[in-house]
């Protein structure tokens, strides 16, 4: 199975290609950054079985991107689209994630040992916890 990735962010991409290697050694991964790769790596490949893009990649375009891909495929290949949870555009808040800790936050050492407390007894959970690292 030949499968096409694009997706913006290397970490995430090289992540999944190494992960699914790993899962089905069978499957052959190839991989981009841009649209313009995918396009150009789909007109080489022979034999590709699906493509996924990732709908932030920045010269994606909004559909444009996703129908220049199927017109490259004519229409023989799946193509899957491929949506980050939280777009480049806007900026997660403080307490939407469990990864998003505040930044250059001014607390008192006391403050910060309230909070210590809080988080060894399991009072405050996840905002004890990043009040901690701030």
């Amino acid at each position: 199975m030949k499968t096409l990735l694009g997706y913006e962010n290397s970490l995430c991409r090289d992540f999944i290609r190494d992960h699914l290697t790993v899962m089905a050694p069978e499957m052959h991964i190839m991989v981009a950054g841009t649209n313009r790769e995918c396009l150009q790596l789909a007109a080489e490949s022979s034999q590709l079985s699906v493509v996924g893009l990732d709908t932030e990649m920045l010269d994606m375009d909004g559909v444009t991107g996703l129908r220049q891909m199927i017109a490259q495929c004519a229409g023989l290949v799946p193509v899957s689209v491929i949506r980050s949870p939280q777009p480049r555009h806007r900026r997660p808040r403080v307490d939407s994630s469990p990864f998003c800790w505040p930044t250059r936050q001014e607390i008192t050492q006391s403050e910060r040992c309230q909070r210590a407390q809080a988080c060894q007894s399991g009072i405050g959970g996840q905002h004890a916890r990043q009040g901690l690292l701030a």
